[in-house]
């Protein structure tokens, strides 16, 4: 399918056990710009959002989506740093949540990330930290 001489991607998800059939649909306009909605039908919950990938190596990347059923966005900017390792800050209006967080993908050492995250809403502040980490095993 096209939209405006663009391909559309979409998706079709029917979970039998929920009854429940949700709909995605993607356009990439360039190489920098794509745009998402999603849809679960039969309810109120739509969802759309837009990326943007900035640079010539398009590192950093930034999110924004919308959510009409909880009248909520969502705000994500992404750098990756020449060594492979991604530094990720988000906001949520929904949760008033604001996070940072660092993760590492490495062939050798496995993956990890620290993540902080605080809810701006409460009045005393005290981050939420958290760190994964997953290793590598050739048996």
């Amino acid at each position: 399918m096209k939209v405006l001489g663009r391909a559309v991607d979409l998706t079709y998800t029917h979970a039998r056990g929920e009854n429940r059939t949700v709909v995605d649909g993607a356009v990439a306009f360039d190489a920098r710009n794509r745009m998402a909605v999603s849809h679960a039908l039969g309810t109120k919950e739509w969802k759309v959002g837009y990326t943007y990938a900035h640079g010539a190596l398009r590192r950093t990347v930034a999110e924004t989506s919308y959510d009409f059923k909880g009248n909520a966005w969502y705000f994500a900017v992404t750098r990756r740093l020449e060594g492979g390792d991604a530094v990720k800050a988000t906001y949520g209006t929904s949760s008033q949540a604001l996070g940072l967080e660092w993760a590492r993908n490495s062939p050798i050492t496995g993956t990890f990330k620290v993540s902080a995250s605080i809810n701006v809403a409460e009045k005393n502040i005290v981050p939420k930290l958290t760190a994964e980490s997953t290793w590598n095993y050739e048996i």
